[in-house]
């Protein structure tokens, strides 16, 4: 009626060690699919960029570039319902000088505030400024994959990252002169991208950068306006013709902006003082 035991018995103990597998792989399984979560986790939780360690040189004269500016900004940006993206938050912004040697180092930096649900995009931005040359402008997915902007093409290895720093200085990058005005508004224009005043006193950190820039807009004015047609600050006055196509004179410069402003309300200014950190400096 039953059948034979010594099968049911067999029957049981097959099915036993079958479930005994069932569950080993589920926990298996289990365990890997918690080790992966903890591991994207922090993943999301934290993120690191590397030093990065460079020299800047003129392309044709093989001369080192001082005083040339290298900045940007690392940004959060998350996918569009159009497929594009759009920026979320402001992580870090950064600016260096180069130095007599044309070299530059921008620090090791890392965050461990969430990310969750925003995915990296174009993080970060950095451009090298100079007046008088062609602007560099990139965006990156990791400082790391910075490299030189060299016309030595067998002299691009691939650098990797060591001891959490990334260094370029024997391969220098190059920068290319412009030789004319017209041009170098236009280089003046592209090297605004890399600066990000979003935020309390953003502008602090890039004083070098927004002075450079001060200077290179004034003396393009001087050079190519009449006097008569300036106004007692410096600027093209309103109605006066353009001396150049595409070219907006009428605009002050964040340098003048930011003194204006601190300026009409000292009282409740809340960051540096511009004028002792423009005002000797300004044209």
């Amino acid at each position: 009626m039953y059948g034979n035991p010594s099968r049911r018995s067999a029957l049981a103990l097959r099915k036993r060690r079958a479930l005994a597998c069932l569950a080993s792989l589920l926990w298996g399984c289990a365990a890997h699919h918690h080790a992966a979560a903890s591991i994207a986790s922090t993943a999301i939780q934290s993120s690191a960029e590397p030093a990065l360690t460079g020299r800047v040189i003129d392309s044709r004269s093989r001369n080192p570039v001082q005083g040339a500016v290298v900045y940007g900004y690392y940004a959060l940006s998350v996918g569009t319902l159009g497929g594009g993206t759009r920026p979320t938050s402001q992580v870090k912004s950064f600016a260096v000088v180069t130095g007599a040697a044309g070299e530059f180092t921008l620090p090791r930096w890392r965050t461990a505030r969430p990310l969750r649900e925003e995915r990296r995009e174009r993080f970060p931005v950095i451009v090298i400024y100079k007046p008088g040359y062609q602007t560099d402008l990139r965006g990156l997915n990791s400082i790391a994959q910075w490299y030189p902007n060299t016309s030595s093409r067998t002299a691009r290895p691939l650098i990797a990252e060591k001891d959490g720093s990334v260094d370029w200085s024997e391969f220098p990058h190059e920068l290319v002169s412009v030789d004319n005005d017209a041009e170098r508004y236009h280089q003046l224009r592209a090297a605004s991208v890399g600066v990000s005043l979003s935020g309390d006193c953003a502008w602090e950190t890039y004083a070098p950068v927004l002075l450079a820039q001060h200077h290179e807009l004034k003396q393009l004015i001087q050079r190519t306006v009449a006097p008569v047609d300036l106004d007692d600050e410096g600027y093209l006055r309103s109605g006066r013709p353009h001396p150049m196509p595409f070219v907006d004179f009428l605009a002050r410069s964040t340098v003048d902006r930011l003194v204006a402003q601190y300026k009409s309300n000292p009282t409740k200014w809340a960051c540096a003082d511009p004028t002792k950190v423009f005002e000797g400096n300004r044209l």
